[in-house]
């Protein structure tokens, strides 16, 4: 299978901000019913772009999930979402992040998710991870 062709100043058409299901709805229902999974996933992503199967737990999550106590989950999804534009060069700023987190924040961070899956599997990780170094 030839790797798929990325829009490289956009997010992608398939991972629209709407696009749902796309992936059979495991991420769909990740970001609709626990959305501090997927935030950590996410961030997993950001951190290792070539991670095959990020954690569901972390330190990320766990701050999105205390953050939801006081309605402000939304703050995580934003700081995600601008390290994704900048590392991408996608084009946005951070008065869209934040209305789009603050307004519809599960279709945010399903969003982001696969944008980041997307490109990890069109091999636009952003980075070849070396390999460790040995000892002679």
């Amino acid at each position: 299978m030839a790797p798929q062709k990325i829009d490289a100043h956009d997010w992608q058409e398939e991972n629209g901000f709407c696009s749902f299901c796309g992936d059979g709805c495991g991420t769909c229902m990740l970001g609709s019913f626990v959305p501090c999974v997927l935030i950590n996933k996410t961030q997993d992503l950001i951190e290792d772009p070539y991670n095959k199967d990020p954690s569901a737990c972390g330190a990320f999550g766990c701050l999105s999930c205390l953050l939801s106590l006081f309605g402000m989950s939304f703050v995580m999804g934003c700081i995600q979402r601008r390290s994704i534009r900048v590392k991408y060069g996608i084009e946005g700023n951070s008065c869209t992040d934040f209305a789009l987190n603050g307004l519809l924040p599960c279709c945010a961070v399903i969003q982001q998710y696969r944008e980041l899956e997307i490109r990890r599997d069109a091999g636009q990780g952003g980075y070849q991870k070396q390999a460790p170094m040995r000892m002679p």
